[in-house]
C-alpha cells in the first residue's frame, strides 16, 4: 500500500499496489486525480480517480510506459508510451516502440503526440510549467535493424507542441 497523508500530517487516503518500493505517484495540481507509474517487469503507469469518500483512489485507466508522468494542467497528464503488440526492437532488451502521448482524465482519451516509427523513438523528458513546453527526446536509426547497436543509434532533444484541452 501507498499512504497518503494530509497538510496536517494525518493519514488521508491509501492506494493498494502492486510493489509500492517501486511506485512514483504524481498527484494532479487539484489532488483529485494520480497517475502512478510503477516499475518492474510490466511497467505500468496507471491513472486512478479519487473516490467519493474522498480517502481512497478508483482505477480509471493503465498503460504500458517508461519512465515519469508529468501533468500539463488539472486534467490532463503526457508519458512515454511503450507499444506493448510490437514487442522488442530488433531483440534488444533495452528498445521498446516508445511514443510521446497525453491522456485527457475528462474525456478519457488517449492522444498519441509523437507516434513511433520503424526507425523513430520518442520520449517524454519534462515538462516546464513556466513556459507551458513539453520537452522529449527523438531517437533514431537509419535502419530497422540498427537498433541493437547503441552506436548507430542518434539522439536530439525536441520539443513537442501540446494541443489545446478539449
Amino acid at each position: 500500500y501507498a499512504f497518503f497523508r494530509g497538510e496536517d500530517g494525518r493519514p488521508a487516503g491509501f492506494l493498494p499496489l502492486p510493489n509500492p518500493r517501486f511506485c512514483h505517484p504524481e498527484l494532479s495540481p487539484s489532488g483529485e486525480k494520480l497517475a502512478c507509474f510503477c516499475g518492474g517487469d510490466e511497467r505500468r503507469l496507471s491513472f486512478y480517480l479519487a473516490g467519493a469518500d474522498g480517502r481512497s483512489f478508483v482505477r480509471k485507466a493503465s498503460f504500458c510506459a517508461e519512465s515519469g508522468v508529468f501533468w500539463i494542467d488539472p486534467h490532463r497528464f503526457v508519458f512515454t508510451l511503450v507499444d506493448e503488440s510490437k514487442g522488442l526492437r530488433s531483440g534488444n532488451p533495452e528498445r521498446r516502440h516508445c511514443s510521446v502521448a497525453l491522456y485527457d482524465t475528462i474525456e478519457e482519451e488517449l492522444t498519441v503526440l509523437r507516434q513511433a516509427t520503424a526507425t523513430r523513438d520518442f520520449a517524454c523528458l519534462g515538462f516546464d510549467s513556466a513556459s507551458r513546453k513539453l520537452y522529449g527526446v527523438e531517437r533514431s536509426v537509419k535502419e530497422e535493424k540498427d537498433w541493437s547497436r547503441e552506436s548507430k543509434i542518434t539522439e536530439q532533444e525536441i520539443e513537442i507542441p501540446i494541443p489545446a484541452a478539449g
